[in-house]
C-alpha cells in the first residue's frame, strides 16, 4: 500500500469556533482534551500501517485517491492498533456520564479517513440506526477525536442541531463506499426544516467532539469548483449508557444493508469481508 505524507497541521489553530451545548444541540466540543503526544502516536501508527501494507484488518475498507490506495475505515480500530486504546480514558467516560446522567461503558471504536472535498462524501445518517438502538432507550454518545486538523478545506463534519430530540429517521441501503445505511445520498436532499439547524464542526487534533447517537451528521457533497488535498483522519469512540437497549428489527435491516453495500466494495477490491453479525447485550 502506497501512502503520501499526511497534511495534519497539528500546531495550527482553527478560527471561527462553533459553540454548541449538549442539552440544546445534542453535541458539544471539548477543546485540547487529549494530549498531543497521544494524538501524534496514533497518527504515526496509521501512517506506518499504510506504509507496510500488512496487518491491515480484513474488515477495513480502502479508497483510491490519486491512483493510490489508502485506508478509509477500520471497525474496532482499538483492536487493530493498540495505541488507540489510550484514547478510551477516564476523562472521556466522565464527560459521557455527565451528559447521559448514568453509568456508562465503552462499546466500540472505528477509524475514519477522507481526502478533503475530493473523497466520497459522508452521507447524512444517525449512529443510533447504525448501532441498532431501541428508540426508547438510545443512550449512546459518539466521541469524535481528530488526529489531523479538520478545517473548511478538509470537508468537515456537519450536524443538525437538536435532531437528537426527535425519532431516528428511516435509513435506506446504499452503494456509497463504507456507508451501508443512509437517510439520503447527500445533505441537499434533507428536508429544509432540518437544514436550517445545520452547524459546521471545525476541530484541531486533540479536541473531542461529543454528540448524541441520534444527532444527524454528514460531510458536504463535493462541489466541482472545490479542490482540496487535505486529508482528515479521526477516531470515533462509542460510549453507551447503562440503560441502552438494542432493536432486533434494526439489527436485521442493518445487516442486510451492510451485505448489500460491502458486496460492491468487495468487487472493487477495497475490502475483504462483509459484516454478518453485530454484538449486543
Amino acid at each position: 500500500m502506497v501512502v503520501d505524507i499526511v497534511k495534519c497541521y497539528i500546531n495550527v489553530k482553527i478560527d471561527n469556533i462553533m459553540t454548541l451545548t449538549w442539552d440544546k444541540d445534542g453535541a458539544e466540543i471539548k477543546r485540547n482534551f487529549i494530549d498531543k503526544k497521544v494524538i501524534k502516536k496514533c497518527l504515526d501508527s496509521i501512517i506506518e500501517l499504510e506504509k507496510k501494507g500488512n496487518n491491515i484488518p480484513k474488515s477495513a475498507i480502502n479508497e483510491i485517491y490519486n491512483n493510490k490506495n489508502y485506508i478509509r475505515y477500520i471497525p474496532k480500530c482499538h483492536e487493530a492498533i493498540a495505541d488507540f486504546s489510550q484514547l478510551i480514558n477516564s476523562k472521556i467516560l466522565n464527560i459521557c456520564t455527565n451528559y447521559l446522567g448514568s453509568n456508562v461503558y465503552f462499546w466500540d471504536s472505528d477509524l475514519h479517513s477522507r481526502w478533503g472535498s475530493n473523497s466520497v462524501n459522508t452521507p447524512p445518517h444517525q449512529d443510533s440506526f447504525l448501532k441498532c438502538l431501541n428508540e426508547k432507550y438510545p443512550d449512546m454518545i459518539t466521541c469524535y477525536i481528530p488526529l489531523t486538523k479538520i478545517d473548511k478545506k478538509s470537508n468537515p463534519m456537519h450536524i443538525i442541531k437538536g435532531s437528537f430530540k426527535k425519532k431516528t429517521l428511516p435509513h435506506k441501503r446504499s452503494k456509497i463506499l463504507g456507508f451501508s445505511s443512509i437517510i439520503v445520498e447527500n445533505e441537499n436532499l434533507l428536508q429544509k426544516n432540518l437544514k436550517k439547524n445545520e452547524a459546521e464542526i471545525l476541530l484541531n487534533p486533540g479536541d473531542v467532539f461529543f454528540f448524541h447517537g441520534k444527532t444527524i451528521h454528514y460531510s458536504k457533497h463535493s462541489k466541482k469548483n472545490i479542490n482540496s488535498n487535505n486529508r482528515r483522519i479521526a477516531v470515533a469512540i462509542r460510549i453507551l449508557g447503562e440503560n441502552v437497549r438494542f432493536s432486533k428489527k434494526k439489527m436485521s435491516q442493518y445487516i442486510q444493508n451492510v451485505k448489500y453495500n460491502r458486496s460492491f466494495a468487495i468487487k472493487q477490491g477495497l475490502t475483504k469481508e462483509s459484516k454478518s453479525f453485530i454484538k449486543r447485550i
